[in-house]
């Protein structure tokens, strides 16, 4: 498949996400999200097509976010128990490294 081709599968999914989003659909946004993603990452389209990241998903993502914050249970200190992260790895970037720190924060300002 060319890299055109690939691109226009991530533009797809993409604006199914997009619209899923503007209809309050947040499942389905999650589903085509995740699926242009997956397309943008497998493909290299970073490389091939300068595509490191997309405002408008981002966005939507964060909205997502706001949204579901009242809902989420706020980690809470029982007693004097003390939580450790182990990681193999960490980087100054990226989805697990970023996870890790925002609860670490979370946690220290509880």
């Amino acid at each position: 498949m060319s890299v055109e081709r690939k691109k226009g599968l991530f533009e797809l999914h993409r604006g199914f996400a997009l619209q899923r989003a503007e209809q309050g659909d947040w499942e389905r946004f999650l589903a085509h999200a995740s699926l242009a993603a997956h397309v943008a990452w497998e493909n290299h389209l970073s490389i091939h097509s300068s595509l490191w990241s997309d405002p408008a998903l981002e966005e939507a993502l964060r909205k997502l976010g706001e949204a579901a914050r009242p809902r989420a249970a706020s980690p809470r200190r029982v007693g004097g128990e003390k939580l450790v992260f182990v990681a193999s790895t960490l980087y100054d970037i990226g989805g697990h490294s970023e996870t890790m720190r925002l609860w670490s924060k979370m946690l220290r300002d509880s």
